[in-house]
């Protein structure tokens, strides 16, 4: 979504076509072709770490996913090569499958603004394409710490921005979002306890160096209730949020294709299409 107002309000005009549900394309406002769930059932499942599961949480239900960056291709995706946003996972699969690419998982990568470009800091394959965001503004960007995921092809990094700096050149992907969810294992003073703003939410945690574990709520949550989840159930020491409304997930492994709304960067896991299974 464009950034959050205080209130975790989206900053646009109000469409219910956006709103989507399983299996259904925002970009075209029609069913994605092919893709029911009997579908997605059958594709065989090319042998990797990645592991994705639902299961019920303290504040309701929730998919996690964790990616094992040593065994899987995590990437960012923003603008096709003719420089326009891909705004949707069918826009993103059609262009990835083309290049023999099949995708395993898929979320949305961090606040955008109403052109689809990220807000903040955000890197592709080693090159910087939108500079690190450091302004003051309103919203759950702006609540302070923001942070950084970023990672190369075997270790990850959430923390600070005014962090980030220092480590840009270890690091092949980077989005900028926020608020930190949780830092150094204690949740953000500037989230606040007890807000009724509720939403599905998604973000992403630090198991360790090498793993990363992304949630979004399949009930909505308010932000202190899913900075809990990372801290409770997955013992993260650092997490970041995503976003809110427009939270998005793919998962071949669980038949699933959530999508509601455009999005700006995306996040995918991919393998080669020619991969065996398992």
């Amino acid at each position: 979504m464009a950034i959050s107002t205080p209130h975790g309000r989206p900053n646009r005009k109000k469409n219910p076509k956006r709103r989507v549900s399983l299996f259904y394309s925002a970009s075209t406002g029609q069913k994605v072709a092919l893709m029911g769930a009997s579908f997605l059932a059958a594709l065989p499942l090319p042998a990797r770490a990645l592991s994705c599961s639902s299961q019920p949480l303290p504040f309701g239900t929730a998919i996690h996913c964790v990616v094992e960056l040593s065994q899987d291709r995590l990437e960012l995706f923003w603008k096709n090569p003719a420089g326009q946003p891909f705004g949707s996972f069918h826009s993103l699969f059609h262009y990835l499958e083309a290049q023999g690419k099949k995708v395993l998982f898929a979320t949305n990568g961090g606040m955008y603004e109403p052109d689809l470009s990220p807000v903040g800091w955000y890197v592709e394959g080693g090159k910087e394409l939108v500079k690190l965001n450091q302004r003051k503004g309103f919203g759950n960007f702006y609540l302070k710490p923001n942070g950084v995921l970023a990672w190369n092809r075997w270790q990850a990094w959430i923390g600070p921005s005014e962090e980030m700096e220092a480590k840009q050149a270890d690091f092949l992907w980077a989005t900028q979002s926020g608020p930190l969810l949780v830092h150094h294992g204690e949740i953000t003073p500037a989230i606040p306890m007890h807000s009724r703003s509720r939403y599905i939410r998604n973000g992403v945690g630090l198991l360790d160096r090498h793993r990363v574990v992304f949630v979004i709520t399949e009930t909505p949550v308010t932000l202190y209730e899913f900075a809990l989840i990372f801290r409770k159930n997955f013992s993260c020491r650092e997490a970041l949020y995503l976003d809110g409304s427009i939270s998005s997930i793919y998962s071949l492994p669980l038949g699933i294709w959530k999508e509601r709304g455009p999005m700006g960067p995306i996040l995918a896991v991919w393998t080669p299409a020619n991969t065996q299974s398992r």
